[in-house]
């Protein structure tokens, strides 16, 4: 029988201490025609401080990642909610429309001491980066070259590498994959004896 065994490859931090949080929040419920149109606005600042991430560090190490507590971010948002009430009969039938919006946008604060660039993540050729003035984790890695014009380089000819893109030299911001906004409508039907007889049962 053989055994074997192998050390993790992020190495340890005694040193982390949890996150901190700090919100500010302002909303507004309000309420048209005796209830039939009803509106929620909400507005948030959150920031957020000591962030734990996973850092990758030289593989002369012996490691290539390691948890650290780097810098801040700070998330602004808004929710909206709208809820009409197209049918409301005397037996009861109730016929309401919801429609949902909210959006958000994150900015990176600070970093390390250098407000250096932190690049998140192992990934082998697109990770993450935490980069001051930048959204949370925008992707990192190897982009097109372009010109001074900026449009993308391409190899010329058939064949090969013929037609297909010239990588820059150096790894960069190539995307961000914040959805920065989102939308939802509801459609809810109901009757009151029915709930009260759901509640029932």
């Amino acid at each position: 029988m053989i055994y074997s065994a192998s050390l993790s490859d992020a190495l340890k931090n005694a040193g982390l201490k949890p996150e901190g949080l700090k919100e500010i929040e302002f909303g507004a419920d309000l309420n048209f025609l005796d209830g039939r149109i009803k509106m929620d606005l909400t507005y948030y600042v959150k920031t957020s401080t000591d962030l734990f991430v996973t850092k990758r560090i030289p593989v002369s190490s012996g490691f290539s990642t390691q948890a650290i507590n780097a810098g801040s971010i700070e998330n602004k948002g808004y929710e909206a909610g709208l809820d009409f009430t197209w049918i409301k009969t005397n037996s009861g039938f109730t016929w309401n429309t919801y429609f949902a919006f909210n959006r958000v946008v994150s900015q990176v604060l600070k970093t390390d001491d250098q407000d250096a660039d932190i690049i998140l993540g192992n990934g082998a050729f697109i990770a993450n980066v935490q980069r001051v003035g930048q959204p949370f984790g925008m992707l990192y890695g190897l982009g097109a070259a372009r010109d001074a014009d900026g449009n993308r380089l391409i190899w010329p000819g058939q064949g090969g590498s013929g037609g297909t893109h010239i990588y820059a030299e150096q790894d960069d911001i190539i995307g961000n994959p914040e959805i920065i906004a989102s939308r939802r409508i509801l459609g809810i039907f109901s009757h009151e004896e029915a709930n009260k007889k759901a509640s029932a049962s």
